[in-house]
């Protein structure tokens, strides 16, 4: 699946998530993307370079957020990105935390998250099309994956409930 419109995308915003990617990586190594959303002006994607699985999140290019996993296996793989949202309202942070056939291999913290669009770029499934949500040079679009995606799910939270005023 690659150039979806946002509004037919999983909205993973402002709740907590996860997103589970079965792949198999070949015995040479497999690099490229996973999953992305959004482009240079926000976003985020799921992606392997140099044996490590990543998640980078762009806030509107001012904060700019990676984690990365330790060195994968070879073979059948179940990557899996777990984000807590912290709540309160959109747009706050939360802990992104990777795990690796079901063992945490990373965590980070996420200051802040995009709480509308994210932009005018879009949804991807093995590959970064239009403007890479990355900046820099960490990879250039489309950046396909050179294993084999097996199946991607997403599992949505409610967001927290808040207390009424009054």
């Amino acid at each position: 699946m690659t150039h979806l419109d946002e509004g037919t995308a999983p909205n993973v915003k402002n709740k907590s998530h996860s997103i589970t990617a079965e792949v198999v990586i070949p015995k040479k190594g497999a690099e490229g993307v996973l999953v992305a959303m959004g482009g240079g002006t926000g976003g985020y994607v799921l992606y392997i370079k140099d044996n490590k699985f990543t998640y980078y999140y762009d806030f509107f290019g001012i904060g700019d957020y990676k984690v990365e996993s330790t060195a994968l296996p070879k073979g059948k793989v179940k990557l899996k990105m777990d984000f807590k949202y912290d709540g309160g309202g959109p747009g706050k942070g939360g802990t992104a935390t990777l795990y690796v056939n079901g063992k945490k291999a990373g965590e980070g913290r996420i200051e802040k998250t995009v709480p509308g669009r994210y932009g005018m770029d879009t949804f991807d499934v093995g590959m970064d099309l239009n403007a890479p949500v990355v900046r820099g040079e960490i990879y250039k679009a489309p950046n396909k994956f050179t294993g084999t995606i097996k199946k991607v799910t997403f599992e949505l939270k409610p967001p927290k409930k808040t207390k009424k005023l009054g």
